[in-house]
């Protein structure tokens, strides 16, 4: 028998939207789904320590959650945000911010 051990997101995402900017760059639906499995699963190896452990306070404490990410195969990179409330996740180029 194959267990698997269901993942549990840290925190809700509310809607889910995409600048412009990330719109343009035509991304795959398994890379949109990756990015924001990463997200919200708290893989944040991207980024720096600090910011690692900020996001991790704002889990808990219920503070917006930015993550920055490489797009595969590319030098892009694409930021996520959530929102403190937790109503809307953005995903958008850095320049956009």
């Amino acid at each position: 028998m194959n267990l698997i051990t269901p993942i549990k997101p840290l925190f809700p995402l509310g809607r889910i939207v995409q600048t412009q900017g990330v719109l343009a760059l035509g991304l795959s639906a398994q890379t949109y789904d990756s990015l924001f499995a990463r997200h919200v699963l708290g893989y944040w190896r991207e980024m720096s320590a600090d910011d690692q452990t900020a996001n991790e306070k704002s889990v808990l404490d219920g503070d917006r959650i930015i993550s920055r990410y490489t797009i595969p195969g590319t030098t892009t990179r694409v930021w996520i945000v959530t929102e403190a409330d937790r109503s809307l996740t953005t995903l958008l180029l850095p320049h956009e911010y």
